[in-house]
């Protein structure tokens, strides 16, 4: 009640949505972008204080937490309002369904916070969604896991063209920062593929085939570039860790994953 509409409604499309968010728009296209809705509001008792609201239909939620997770901010807060919410000084962004959600100020102000969160609030509990959780983001091993640093890439991952559906997860490991990563491919053969296929990448652009962690059959560990990479695959899962600087970091997390994996049912 203490906002007044200050624009109308727009409406963009994959042809169009250059014009309204130059230089971004690729991608949310790559990640399955269907529309976007835009508005303008203000506060009624001082205009000049307003925020624009983004809704962006991805389709399903994990392409909406692509764009969420690639684009996450510095120095946020968590919000209530769903599995994946936060906000910064100015703007809170959140998932909700297949719904990517950005709302932003022109300023920070206290009372321009407090209506944006409950226009978001709003839009939560009046928008009825399927999904509310990925599955896939349940995997990573727990410990030391760093819960606000999520990404998942719909394709491409780590310079890579055939990584698609690529979950990323960081991990503080006794100081040392390490990035877990998993995808369910179609079956075993096909993630075993991958999995060789990513190692034999690595090499090709100047990496170094080194011992890989033991108890893992199959896995391949590459050090490039002064950082380690480890690949493997269990059942329909390619997984591994990502650029890692500390070699024995690397390789614990790398037999955490795969003793989590052993766990899941296909």
């Amino acid at each position: 009640p203490e906002l007044r509409v200050l624009s109308p409604a727009e409406s963009f499309g994959p042809h169009n949505l250059h014009l309204k968010i130059d230089g971004k728009a690729e991608l949310y296209l790559q990640s399955g972008f269907k529309k976007m809705i835009c508005q303008r509001f203000a506060l009624k008792a001082d205009p000049k204080v307003w925020f624009e609201v983004f809704v962006y239909d991805m389709g399903t939620i994990a392409p909406a937490f692509a764009v969420y997770s690639q684009q996450k901010r510095a120095d946020v807060r968590g919000l209530d309002l769903g599995a994946f919410a936060y906000g910064t000084k100015n703007a809170l962004f959140l998932v909700h369904g297949g719904l990517y959600v950005e709302i932003i100020g022109a300023q920070a102000d206290p009372r321009l916070e407090k209506a944006m969160v409950a226009l978001a609030r709003n839009l939560v509990a009046r928008t009825k969604v399927t999904e509310r959780s990925i599955a896939e983001l349940g995997v990573f091993p727990p410990q030391g896991l760093e819960r606000g640093n999520l990404l998942f890439f719909t394709n491409n991952a780590f310079g890579y063209d055939k990584f698609d559906r690529v979950f990323a997860a960081g991990y503080d490991l006794g100081g040392q920062k390490v990035t877990a990563f998993l995808s369910r491919r179609k079956d075993a053969a096909a993630a075993a593929a991958l999995a060789q296929g990513f190692a034999r990448f690595l090499i090709r652009n100047g990496g170094k085939a080194v011992p890989p962690p033991p108890g893992i059959p199959g896995c391949a560990a590459v050090e490039i570039a002064g950082v380690y990479e480890v690949v493997f695959s269990r059942g329909v899962f390619l997984a591994g860790v990502h650029q890692a600087e500390n070699r024995a970091a690397a390789f614990t997390l790398a037999g955490q994953l795969y003793r989590r994996l052993g766990e899941i049912k296909p």
